[in-house]
């Protein structure tokens, strides 16, 4: 008698209308969008100058009509050279290390800014990703990569 009503209790919800606990769900088609920094966008190379300045300025997304769409996050990589000796060889070798943080605001806290001020160079890289932007219906969609080179 137990098995029969555990048999029964588990397969209860089977035996339901299908959409009984399914929640109506409505499909998002993002709009398409830009993201852009200053006047700079996907995949340009800066001098070192204005790198300094873009790592100061407020990150956008905006679509064909040019709405603008709040930042609800991001995550920022500072691809940074530096320079090691070859202890086999003693000659000196370039070599890169990542700092990379995710952030609520645009733009880069004081303290990053500050940092890449103080140290960009030639042949490094910036790259805002996982841009996650919010519509005026409050729905979360991801904007596309911004890559900039430092040349």
């Amino acid at each position: 008698m137990r098995l029969f009503g555990f048999i029964l209790l588990i397969s209860f919800p089977a035996l339901l209308p299908e959409n009984t606990f399914a929640q109506k769900k409505t499909l998002f088609k993002p709009p398409v969008v830009f993201t852009s920094i200053g006047i700079r966008t996907n995949g340009d190379s800066v001098k070192v100058e204005e790198g300094v300045q873009l790592a100061g300025l407020p990150l956008k997304v905006k679509d064909k009509a040019g709405n603008a769409y709040e930042i609800a996050n991001y995550r920022f990589l500072y691809r940074q050279k530096g320079y090691v000796e070859n202890p086999e060889n003693g000659k000196i070798e370039v070599v890169y290390t990542n700092a990379a943080s995710r952030f609520d605001h645009t733009p880069l806290p004081k303290v990053w800014k500050e940092n890449i001020a103080r140290q960009l160079q030639k042949g490094e890289e910036f790259s805002f990703f996982e841009i996650l932007v919010k519509d005026k219906q409050g729905r979360l969609f991801y904007a596309p990569d911004l890559h900039l080179y430092i040349d």
